[in-house]
């Protein structure tokens, strides 16, 4: 495709020609990449505030599996769920893991 008014070619997904300006007659508008385009910005968005989360639940995994208390697996699994960053799910799998540490030394005894 040729722009109308300086006979430069186009492309039909370009709304305007990039090298005069005009307005291209033959511009398709494809509606369906801004739906996906936004869709994945909404996605971002959210894994975003999920990483940007304080690391309470990391945190607390592992107090309470080092104290051996059940709530150490809890915060542990939560926060497994919550976190996709790899420092603060280490951290969860650690409380996890003391946790279980504890269970194994409370049943031998």
């Amino acid at each position: 495709m040729y722009c109308s008014y300086c006979g430069k070619e186009v492309n039909e997904n370009q709304k305007h020609c990039v090298y005069c300006g005009t307005e291209n007659e033959h511009y398709v508008e494809n509606k369906n990449e801004e739906v996906i385009t936004n869709t994945e910005l909404q996605k971002n968005t959210v894994q975003e505030n999920k990483d940007n989360v304080s690391s309470v639940y990391a945190i607390l995994a592992l107090i309470f599996g080092a104290l051996g208390g059940w709530l150490g697996l809890l915060f542990g699994i939560i926060g497994l769920k919550n976190y996709t960053d790899t420092n603060k799910r280490t951290m969860c799998y650690i409380g996890i893991g003391l946790w279980a540490v504890w269970m194994i030394i409370m049943i031998l005894e």
